[in-house]
């Protein structure tokens, strides 16, 4: 499973309608290709560094999610180039994430481990002071 992250920008006038249209277009797709949305972060209106196609500002929106196969993925850029109120878009590949999660879990596996091995040291030392009990009765009762 590989995470993924596409950003795009929208003129600043664009419309919540069409906007959270434009989102859902790029998640139905995600989703029909066995993909999983991580997140979707509408990071509103922002200036720009420099003006792309004549605008000062920006409407950005943030996504995040994971799928074994990236063939769709031109699909999602193809539907971002061809609308009219998209100014950029952005498409990566998050290898950073991907290590962290690997590592995670190692250390999840770890943990779970040392717990189990915690148990069983602590069940023989409770059997034993079980046993030492039953001694402690037995010669309490005899005198």
């Amino acid at each position: 499973m590989n995470f993924y992250e596409t950003t795009f920008i929208c003129v600043p006038e664009i419309e919540e309608i069409k906007l959270s249209e434009l989102i859902e277009k790029v998640s139905s797709i995600i989703k029909q290709n066995n993909g999983e949305i991580v997140s979707v972060q509408q990071w509103g209106k922002k200036k720009l560094a420099y003006p792309i196609k004549h605008k000062k500002e920006g409407v950005y929106v943030h996504i995040e999610f994971k799928s074994d196969t990236a063939k769709f993925i031109s699909n999602i850029e193809q539907i971002l180039r061809v609308n009219e109120m998209v100014i950029r878009f952005l498409t990566i590949k998050d290898n950073k994430r991907l290590k962290h999660l690997i590592m995670e879990k190692k250390i999840q596996e770890e943990a779970k481990k040392e717990e189990t091995k915690e148990g069983e040291i602590k069940e023989v030392e409770t059997k034993e002071e079980a046993k030492e009990e039953v001694k402690k009765d037995d010669e309490t009762a005899t005198s």
